[in-house]
């Protein structure tokens, strides 16, 4: 079911859902729904059996959030733009979601750092998590699956950071850095070096970067 951007619809319409198409409801898109509330992510989590869910742009706070870590057969998660969020939640779903295979958090500027208890992500797009530090690289440590990636606007990375990626997760296809600024030609050199199976990099705007 995609209901994504019907303004009008609120809680109601997700505790309806969830009381009579509970038993069949797999795909749920509910991208930019303004007035739905902790209170309808509640239902959905507590009653459904959802492998795809996404709350892109919706007004979640971590109360709601927390309550996605019961949908243990989630497959992928999209939270794009959901600012409230902190790593008291997020933490929460990627250590109960263990099956998970791909997860956004674009814009989830409330993340400092990474956890992961499942390694089965094949795509992981963290765009704009500006508070991301070079630590959270040790997160994708065994993330053998792990396919794409990215950290696009994530200013905060260093060299540190991408030599850990292209020594820690060699089968990456697509890597995104574009507006990693503190990346230099370290960095190149590591990618060009450990990630043969690389398809599509992205260093737009990483002005360290030289001719070399």
């Amino acid at each position: 079911l995609d209901i994504s951007r019907c303004n009008n619809l609120d809680d109601s319409t997700l505790l309806l859902l969830s009381q009579h198409n509970h038993q069949t409801l797999q795909v749920l898109y509910m991208k930019g729904l303004s007035n739905v509330s902790d209170e309808g992510i509640l239902a959905i989590a507590r009653n459904c059996n959802l492998k795809v869910l996404d709350l892109s742009y919706v007004p979640v706070s971590d109360h709601g959030a927390n309550s996605i870590s019961q949908l243990v057969n989630l497959r992928s998660l999209f939270l794009r733009d959901n600012y409230k969020l902190t790593n008291s939640s997020v933490d929460r779903i990627t250590g109960s979601c263990m099956h998970l295979e791909q997860l956004t958090l674009w814009g989830c500027t409330g993340l400092d750092s990474l956890r992961f208890d499942a390694k089965n992500l094949v795509l992981l797009n963290l765009w704009g998590c500006y508070n991301l530090r070079d630590t959270a690289s040790s997160a994708l440590v065994g993330m053998d699956q792990l396919r794409s990636l990215v950290m696009s606007e994530c200013h905060r990375l260093t060299d540190a950071f991408v030599m850990a990626i292209t020594n820690h997760v060699p089968h990456l296809n697509h890597l995104h850095l574009r507006y990693c600024k503190h990346i230099t030609d370290t960095s190149v050199s590591s990618i060009a070096q450990n990630l043969g199976d690389l398809y599509a990099l992205d260093l737009s705007f990483c002005t360290r970067i030289t001719i070399a």
